[in-house]
């Protein structure tokens, strides 16, 4: 922390460098040696760092001050045979996991290339809040009580987070269109506080988003949450694979921290 009087400062408008001691322990090497952000929320941030085996200090730049943990990563006893250490979404899928925003789909699985359901969506965020419990009642008809997605559901759309299709229907089994998962983000993040104004000229894609989607997506595009898929296709109102779920999430945790 750095104060000034009484006041705590920890953001900065910039960025600040920071170094850490760490002593390595017996067995333990130099490379392996990571710094996380630690959330309010109790996720773990993997921050890019340098460790100077010399000197015992692990140097990173951050935006803002907040709890940092300096150690050395441990290997992940990955649970799920559909998800191997070659694939490009190998490290999200062990951030989303261990971080308990994401299960796998079976005992074994974790279904990286199936759809993501909207109640899926809603209920990571609900999962990253803590689990906080709403104080309206359900307005969804199609969300019934006892269903894994009602608490987050209902929280959400106390908040304003989500809305339906109408008034009565929500349609959490539905699987959610890329378009629907940055409406969702943005809306969160304006809930966190976070400054959503950043925007990206959508022009260089040849498919647009619908209106009401328009300054969603142009924001996440912005932020690096949805990106193209070659030749002009951003795919607006295509569907979110469990994959790619997973590294949005991952990208999100960088702008709500």
């Amino acid at each position: 922390t750095v104060k000034s009087g009484d006041k705590t400062i920890t953001d900065f408008g910039g960025s600040v460098a920071v170094s850490l001691p760490y002593e390595l322990k017996e067995g333990e090497a130099a490379e392996n040696v990571t710094v996380w952000h630690l959330t309010a929320n109790g996720v773990l941030i993997e921050i890019p760092c340098t460790y100077d085996a010399a000197t015992g200090l692990a140097s990173f730049t951050v935006s803002h001050f907040s709890v940092y943990i300096v150690g050395v990563a441990g290997e992940w006893a990955n649970p799920f045979d559909d998800v191997d250490e070659a694939d490009w979404f190998y490290d999200e899928v062990r951030f989303i996991y261990e971080n308990n925003l994401m299960v796998g789909t079976g005992e074994a699985t974790f279904s990286p290339l199936a759809s993501t359901s909207r109640g899926m969506i809603v209920t990571i965020l609900w999962r990253l809040e803590g689990k906080p419990e709403a104080t309206l009642p359900m307005t969804f008809t199609d969300v019934a009580d006892g269903q894994w997605y009602y608490d987050a559901v209902a929280w959400a759309a106390e908040k304003a987070i989500v809305d339906g299709y109408d008034i009565t229907r929500f349609g959490p089994e539905d699987d959610i269109t890329r378009e629907q998962m940055a409406k969702i983000l943005i809306a969160y993040a304006d809930y966190k506080g976070k400054n959503t104004s950043a925007s990206n000229d959508l022009s260089a894609f040849t498919d647009t988003p619908s209106s009401w989607a328009l300054q969603s997506v142009s924001w996440a595009v912005a932020e690096g949450l949805m990106q193209g898929k070659g030749g002009g296709i951003l795919d607006p109102q295509g569907g979110a694979k469990r994959c790619e779920c997973a590294a949005i999430f991952q990208r999100f945790q960088y702008i709500i921290a």
